[in-house]
């Protein structure tokens, strides 16, 4: 086994014992009512439209696409875009957390952490110059791009939906 499997399995185990550390102390607190469940399933239901109507279009665009860029890079932009819709639509309908749980500070510094790991390793990426090997979009060195700007579109949507927020309370108390 090569050191960048063991390196990834290692990741796999850290982050599973991460979630189980994190699932067992708050458990039972993210709780939702009756409207944000019907929004998280309209969510769900754009999310995997967007989702299906990306994947027939690659299916048949796939070979005319003049960059060579790898399937498994495709598809797996196909999955953060879906995975951006479903959050941008839960985040500004105020189902992204449930009533009794909203920890702003931890998802915007988890995303931004997120962000800046993966742009470090664009920067490493850019200046070994292995973005393109022989004209082709490399898949493990084009990915923390993408994922980069995953989490950081994630943080921006957040940090809108905060400011409106504010800005609703704000104008909701001068009104009364």
């Amino acid at each position: 086994m090569s050191s960048y499997n063991i390196g990834i399995l290692t990741g796999i185990i850290v982050a599973f014992i991460v979630l189980f550390i994190f699932y067992r102390k708050e458990k039972n607190l993210n709780k939702y009512d009756e409207r944000q469940m019907m929004i998280r399933g309209r969510g769900y239901s754009y999310a995997f439209y967007v989702n299906l109507i990306l994947g027939v279009l690659y299916g048949i665009f796939q070979e005319d696409f003049p960059v060579q860029i790898p399937p498994g890079i495709i598809i797996i932009t196909i999955l953060l875009i879906s995975g951006m819709v479903l959050s941008t639509y839960l985040i500004f309908n105020d189902a992204y957390w449930g009533y009794k749980y909203y920890k702003f500070k931890t998802f915007f510094g988890f995303y931004i952490a997120m962000f800046m790991l993966n742009f470090i390793q664009v920067f490493n990426v850019i200046a070994t110059k292995k973005v393109f090997v022989n004209g082709k979009l490399q898949f493990r060195n084009g990915l923390p791009i993408i994922v980069a700007v995953f989490f950081l579109y994630m943080a921006i949507i957040l940090s809108i939906k905060a400011f409106l927020d504010r800005l609703n309370t704000d104008t909701d108390l001068e009104v009364q």
